[in-house]
């Protein structure tokens, strides 16, 4: 339940969004990017929205353009939409956290992986040491994927 907020959030800027994309004014663009924002800032697993909802007006104003040569027509609502989006992260997230603690939310996941208990935890492994007895069964698999097509 702690993600419903997020989640929330990026269905309110994927709406806004399609409201830009039906009447064509910035202020939707704006406040997409602010609603993914607090998405982001609540529960960062949204994050990886930012890139598909860019990709998405880069592709749509392609489209609409089509042989344009106006490369600053085509980049500028995916341009306006970023900036808003990196400003309201950067910003709401520098005065919600404080520089003073930002410090506390980096240092503890890049110093994670050194820690004595976290290095002895069968979870912390790769992924190919999970799959260390599985590999035969992958290969038989893959195998019988192709024989099926």
């Amino acid at each position: 339940m702690v993600g419903l907020p997020s989640i929330a959030f990026a269905l309110l800027s994927l709406l806004l969004l399609e409201l830009w994309h039906q009447r064509r004014q910035e202020g939707w663009l704006v406040l997409s990017a602010l609603a993914l924002g607090l998405s982001v800032l609540t529960k960062l697993f949204t994050g990886f929205l930012a890139p598909i909802f860019v990709i998405g007006l880069l592709l749509d104003e392609r489209r609409r353009l089509g042989n344009s040569r106006s490369w600053a027509r085509m980049l500028r609502p995916a341009l306006l939409w970023s900036l808003v989006f990196g400003a309201a992260c950067a910003g709401l997230g520098l005065i919600l956290v404080g520089p003073a603690y930002l410090g506390q939310l980096i240092t503890t996941h890049l110093f994670a992986r050194q820690e004595a208990s976290f290095i002895e935890l069968s979870a912390s492994q790769s992924i190919s040491w999970h799959l260390r007895d599985a590999w035969p069964f992958l290969l038989m698999g893959g195998i019988g994927c192709a024989f099926a097509v």
